[in-house]
């Protein structure tokens, strides 16, 4: 299928149009009820730029990508993470997904060594066991339904489990996929609702969340007290983090910031990568003739045995159809900031104190640089195309700029091996009677799951 998108910068801002509501409590409501939904509406008929105003805060919906790379790159450090981190941080504490400034930097410093490709390398055969081991499950579920995001969900958290921890035995994550979905609904309801701490706090919600936040604490730091205890070296990323040391003082990490970090690559790696595989099921369903092609360049490179680290590489349209995929359905649908002071850009002024909005599935979706955005067309990425819409930022999966995913090589590994896996041992059906919807928490998951018959 030929292609014709043009990953482009475009500048032809001045004025922008103010889609302000006249009922601030319609616009909260239809925020809550779907705030993906109501805000690509409101980019469809207002266009790629826009601003509104609630309860007295002035927002600006920004989807052009030159405007986007003047935010995220070009002048970031006058944009920080928006308060609602503050809540974000009571799931993940104080790691790299949440913090900022100078403890942003020396984290990122300090942890940038254990995510380069020399030491993913060194986790590709726990990864590959792991995966393997979890095919031979699946196995004993052939000829029936199962729910494939939630054996993502299980699969995912058992891959990055084991990338931290070698040394534990295998275990199922399955208990942690409950603490993580009902942890985000909490926490989304809380960022786009004021009020809703408060209630949350008088009916037991914010209990009931603190409870469940502390037993997968627990679970992870008795895993690095027992590290610790044995004296072992081992080849991971928790061996990695025990030992790196701050350039300045040449310090370890303290435990509770260890712990946090550890915390946000548990959820961060395992609640993205799950999402991305269970809609690329979804679209693959829809597609059998790209499944072909796939089971084409599978079975050119490796026909009976996972691949190895180079093998993969030998696979572009394997990659391809993962990042078109990431591109129908961002794991991270939304990103924002808050401009510390005063902008401007292409003649839109931006005040100290405003709120940028970055929603990436509406980038995504954007007519005027994807050629018919809501086909499935893997193609548009060939040829190192996503090298480029990633440098234009006009994709956007993994985020931009110096804040890009510190572990998105690892993901797109780890999906791409599970991919190849199940397309060399089954085959599957996506159950049509099923509700799909899409549920735009912080990742963008479905929300009903995805059952599908394994045969």
């Amino acid at each position: 299928m030929e292609v014709t998108d043009t990953p482009t910068e475009k500048i032809k801002l001045a004025n922008i149009p103010n889609g302000t509501s006249v009922n601030p409590i319609k616009h909260i409501q239809l925020m809550m009820k779907d705030a993906r939904a109501f805000m690509n509406q409101k980019h469809q008929k207002l266009g790629q730029v826009w601003e509104d105003k609630i309860l007295g805060q002035r927002m600006i919906y920004v989807n052009d990508p030159a405007f986007i790379k003047h935010i995220f790159a070009k002048n970031r450090n006058n944009y920080k993470r928006t308060k609602n981190i503050e809540i974000l941080k009571m799931g993940l504490g104080n790691g790299l997904v949440t913090s900022d400034g100078e403890l942003w930097q020396n984290q990122r410093k300090l942890m940038q060594p254990a995510f380069h490709a020399q030491n993913l390398i060194k986790l590709f055969d726990v990864m590959a066991a792991e995966i393997e081991s979890f095919m031979k499950e699946l196995e004993a579920k052939r000829g029936t339904e199962i729910d494939f995001h939630r054996e993502f969900m299980d699969i995912t958290g058992r891959v990055v489990f084991k990338a931290m921890f070698s040394d534990e035995p295998a275990q199922s994550v399955a208990s942690f996929y409950d603490i993580m979905v009902e942890g985000q609904r909490y926490l989304t309801k809380v960022i786009r609702n004021p009020l809703a701490k408060y209630w949350y706090a008088l009916n037991g919600e914010t209990k009931k969340f603190k409870q469940r936040k502390q037993r997968g604490e627990d679970a992870l730091l008795h895993s690095v007290n027992k590290r610790k205890a044995s004296k072992v070296k081992k080849p991971d990323l928790l061996q990695m983090l025990l030992d790196a040391t701050y350039e300045d003082s040449n310090e370890y990490m303290s435990e509770r910031q260890l712990l946090d970090e550890l915390v946000t690559i548990f959820a961060a790696g395992h609640e993205t990568s799950s999402n991305a595989l269970t809609w690329t099921m979804y679209l693959l369903d829809k597609h059998p003739e790209v499944i072909e092609k796939l089971r084409k360049e599978i079975n050119e490179v490796t026909p009976d045995k996972l691949p190895g680290y180079e093998e993969l590489k030998k696979m572009p349209y394997l990659q391809q159809v993962i990042d078109e995929s990431m591109r129908i359905y961002p794991p991270v649908w939304l990103v924002t900031r808050e401009a510390i002071d005063e902008d401007e850009f292409a003649g839109v002024k931006i005040n100290a104190e405003d709120i940028v909005l970055l929603c990436i599935y509406s980038l995504h979706h954007d007519a005027s640089i994807y050629t018919n955005p809501e086909t499935f067309n893997p193609d548009r990425f060939a040829d190192g195309m996503n090298k480029k819409y990633s440098k234009n930022l006009s994709y956007f999966p993994f985020g931009g700029g110096p804040r890009k995913c510190i572990g998105f090589m690892f993901a797109t590994m780890e999906i791409r091996l599970i991919l190849v896996a199940l397309l060399q041992k089954f085959d599957f059906k996506i159950n049509p009677d099923q509700k799909v919807e899409m549920e735009a928490l912080i990742t963008m998951q479905p929300k009903y799951g995805m059952k599908a018959q394994l045969i």
